[in-house]
């Protein structure tokens, strides 16, 4: 999950969840993926 406002990751504090950058609650974080493809052609 990401900060809404920054796009860094936000982390449990209590019931909700806190972006360090921002110093701020995240609201409605954003679900992000990091996807990763290795091709191996011959």
């Amino acid at each position: 999950m990401s900060c809404e406002i920054c796009r860094r990751k936000v982390k449990p504090r209590g019931e909700h969840l806190w972006c360090d950058r921002c110093n701020k609650l995240a609201g409605f974080p954003i679900p992000r993926y990091l996807k990763s493809l290795t091709c191996l052609c011959k």
